[in-house]
């Protein structure tokens, strides 16, 4: 029967909109806000009615902080850190279409032009221009950086230059071109490429279809989903799709049947086809994205002490530099100048950092009052 509600009738449902506002509303409009409201809606009394409002990588945060939004549709990097610190629960992973396989993980991969003979491995990464989409993406930016800290090199001071073109298909263009040595992308990103024939550019100016033989992946590794090998190539550790997820203000009648709702989507339905998704499944774990996070330093100590972490809030590209052991980030006007300094260009419309952090020279004792006495204080000289 239907469900007496005596709390709140309007739910708000938060979406990441990493290509634009119109490209959220396109894609999922029709399964949170409609969907949603027509399925759901009836089952309470009085009936409910559900939105979806557009969220970035700042307001996703502070929305959630707020309680303005109810459920939270995000990347699953971010999503762990909401986990992590407001304790919201994941109702539905999404299971997508990719290149013919139905799938529920991604990573990413490293890759560089076929002819190229320097990089072989991650280790050859050193001191070579890396492109990733983001410094806060996940399956292109975020799960390199860890494979590269786990040979011991840092994302931040080991390439003389990373570039962030906030598209993995420039990414591509831009490895293919010359432009940047090694790229970082979502596993499939080439092979969807070539399966458009999306055209590439060459040194010499001449087009060429996108082909996977045209670029050579690095430290390629076997992985398993659904108990089958995962069917693409991949440089990374699996991470779950995106998924839904509530807010701990929300009832438990209505986040089970929010989630209830989704495992009833069909692959043929108006949602799905324009969500270019094939269903919901019971939610995966989001453990292995927090651990992420902790080996990223991106989950960082709350400000003004306390044993409490958080995760870290960067509104700007300055703000999510995560500097090695050992090493100090860099004035921000020191950073901004960092690749003119070193004789490096940054792509028109790109964001660059050319090792933005410095090594914390010896300790230096600077005698307190001038004197030459006992006391004194320590300083880093040359850390920022």
């Amino acid at each position: 029967g239907v469900i007496q509600h005596t709390g709140k009738t309007d739910y708000r449902i938060g979406g990441l909109a990493i290509n634009g506002k119109e490209a959220l509303e396109r894609q999922m409009g029709r399964t949170f806000r409609d969907y949603m409201t027509r399925e759901v809606g009836p089952l309470f009394n009085p009936p409910l009615t559900f939105d979806m409002i557009s969220l970035d990588f700042v307001t996703t945060y502070s929305l959630v902080e707020s309680a303005e939004i109810d459920f939270v549709y995000t990347n699953p990097s971010i999503y762990s850190c909401i986990e992590w610190q407001y304790g919201s629960s994941s109702l539905a992973t999404l299971r997508r279409k990719r290149q013919g396989q139905e799938l529920n993980s991604f990573g990413g991969i490293i890759f560089v032009r076929a002819d190229n003979t320097e990089v072989r491995s991650i280790s050859d990464i050193k001191d070579k221009i890396v492109a990733a989409a983001s410094i806060s993406g996940l399956g292109s930016g975020q799960a390199q950086w860890l494979m590269m800290q786990q040979k011991s090199m840092s994302l931040m001071q080991d390439p003389k230059q990373v570039v962030f073109t906030s598209n993995q298909g420039e990414v591509v263009k831009g490895v293919y071109s010359g432009t940047f040595d090694v790229g970082f992308v979502r596993t499939d990103q080439i092979e969807g490429m070539e399966s458009r024939a999306t055209p590439l550019k060459g040194e010499d100016g001449t087009t060429v279809p996108c082909k996977k033989s045209l670029f050579r992946y690095v430290d390629v590794v076997e992985r398993i989903v659904d108990g089958s090998p995962f069917p693409f190539d991949i440089t990374t550790v699996l991470y779950p799709e995106w998924n839904l997820a509530a807010l701990p203000h929300v009832g438990y009648h209505v986040s089970r049947e929010v989630q209830k709702a989704l495992m009833k989507i069909e692959s043929w339905s108006d949602e799905a086809t324009n969500g270019s998704y094939i269903a919901w499944q019971p939610s995966l774990s989001y453990l292995p994205l927090i651990d992420m996070n902790q080996r990223l330093g991106t989950i960082v100590p709350q400000e003004g002490g306390g044993a409490k972490t958080v995760c870290q809030r960067a509104a700007t590209l300055y703000d999510a530099i995560v500097c090695p052991p050992g090493h100090f980030k860099m004035t921000e006007e020191e950073v901004n100048e960092g690749c003119v300094s070193q004789n490096l260009t940054c792509p028109e419309g790109d964001r660059c950092l050319c090792r933005p952090c410095r090594r914390a020279d010896e300790v230096e004792i600077i005698p307190e009052g001038g004197g030459g006495g006992q006391g004194g204080r320590h300083r880093w000289r040359g850390g920022q």
